[in-house]
């Protein structure tokens, strides 16, 4: 129904050498652990609680950058609690909630991550837009 709340618990960025020229970067996210989330003064409504962890690994061996926190999703009694049976039974989550809660995710965290890599001098875990120009003569003939 809602996400409201996110929380970025802890960040770990590591830059073991010099960036290659040619270096494979790869994202990975994923949900660890699902559990119930008490909603203060408000008895009757319940949230779940998504312990995450997003990941840049840059490889050959040149670094990583490591981002978890949680994701409070809010909504019905009987969906949260048919959430974290189907988590408990068989780590599944409905397709449509895991939509929500890893768009949000990932949302946060690329940004989150383009900073850091800045910051630890290795190039953004995600395409950036470019600006190319033309020659003067390619713009009057295209």
């Amino acid at each position: 129904m809602a996400i409201v709340g996110f929380t970025l618990m802890k960040i770990l960025a590591e830059r073991k050498s010099v960036p290659a020229e040619k270096m494979n970067i790869s994202n990975n996210v994923s949900v660890k652990d699902v559990d119930e989330f008490p909603v203060k003064g408000k008895p009757k409504d319940k949230a779940a609680r998504f312990l995450y962890q997003f990941v840049s690994t840059y490889e050959p061996d040149v670094g990583r950058i490591e981002i978890s926190g949680e994701v409070i999703w809010a909504d019905e009694e009987k969906r949260i609690k048919d959430l974290l049976v189907s988590w408990k039974k068989d780590k599944k989550i409905p397709k449509e909630v895991m939509t929500e809660v890893l768009n949000v995710v990932l949302a946060r965290c690329n940004i989150e991550s383009v900073v850091i890599s800045r910051d630890i001098s290795l190039p953004p875990p995600i395409p950036l837009p470019k600006v190319e120009t033309k020659s003067t003569a390619e713009q009057y003939i295209g």
